[in-house]
């Protein structure tokens, strides 16, 4: 497994601004502090016993968090959200990819294995 693209944003908005000026005092009553957003780009490869590709599977993932004193997150709780969740959304993706294709991966693994227990057992002159 292989993470292609992971892309990080902790979005400036009015509200941060708002923050940042006054030093806090938005957030104390209830107004967001920011969002942080991370989008994900997993791709599963699948091998064969010689280490050759045989199936290549991508899962994408965007997931936002609401950075806010009460309501929200704090900023490592929203990194860890984001995180969880978009991979999450890349996993269930390329399960879905796989066990829809299940059966031809399997026979294309086993056709390899056979070949594979040929070569290896055939007696050496």
């Amino acid at each position: 497994m292989r993470i292609n693209h992971m892309k990080v944003r902790n979005d400036l908005s009015l509200f941060s601004i708002a923050a940042g000026i006054s030093l806090g005092l938005t957030t104390i009553i209830g107004l967001p502090a920011g969002r942080y957003t991370l989008e994900l780009d997993i791709s599963l490869e699948i091998l064969d016993v010689n280490q050759n590709i045989v199936e290549i599977y991508n899962g994408k993932g965007k997931q936002r968090a609401i950075i806010g004193a009460y309501y929200g997150y704090g900023e490592n709780s929203a990194k860890e959200k984001c995180l969880y969740e978009s991979m999450e959304m890349c996993l269930t993706q390329i399960n879905e990819k796989v066990m829809r294709d299940f059966d031809r991966i399997e026979a294309k693994l086993i056709k390899i294995k056979k070949q594979f227990d040929l070569e290896t057992s055939a007696p050496e002159e």
